[in-house]
């Protein structure tokens, strides 16, 4: 699970350091923009891939019972 969500945070990182790395000056609402949207998009991959993973845990458990 570790690595799962590891992994989810390093593509976060690299997004984020993508956006900040063209070169290209932004205004400040640009920059608030792009980077809730790269958020939000992160909270909900995380959330996701956090109950996909719980999901898979209970079925794997009811299935040793």
């Amino acid at each position: 699970m570790n690595i799962i969500i590891q992994q989810k945070c390093e593509e976060f990182i690299n997004k984020v350091l993508e956006f900040f790395s063209e070169d290209e000056t932004r205004i400040m609402e640009e920059i608030e923009t792009n980077l809730k949207e790269l958020t939000d998009n992160f909270i909900l991959e995380m959330m996701r891939t956090y109950f996909e993973l719980i999901d898979r845990k209970i079925v794997e458990d009811k299935v040793e019972r």
